[in-house]
């Protein structure tokens, strides 16, 4: 096993509180199932999916991105919000 990163969503993902305002898109779950191939995001409740394309820093995932790539490193959700979303 490779290295692991633990994350926390709450200060390091989800860096933006409040949420900045944006109108609820009923089909981004849809859309990004099919951009990304995964299923599994046609599932998800709109709204939650709405929340973390508004509410999530762009570039801190693109850091989180490249440090697992390069680094071949696995994600643990250290957070709540591993309730709420499923790697699978």
């Amino acid at each position: 096993m490779g290295p692991i990163l633990y994350l926390d969503i709450d200060g390091v993902l989800a860096r933006r509180q409040p949420l900045p305002p944006f109108e609820l898109d009923k089909a981004l779950p849809a859309r990004l199932a099919k951009d990304l191939n995964c299923g599994a995001i046609r599932r998800l409740d709109p709204v939650l999916v709405n929340e973390v394309v508004h509410g999530f820093d762009a570039r801190a995932c693109q850091l989180i991105r490249q440090i697992c790539e390069e680094c071949s490193a696995g994600i643990i959700i250290t957070s709540s919000w591993r309730h709420v979303f499923s790697p699978q």
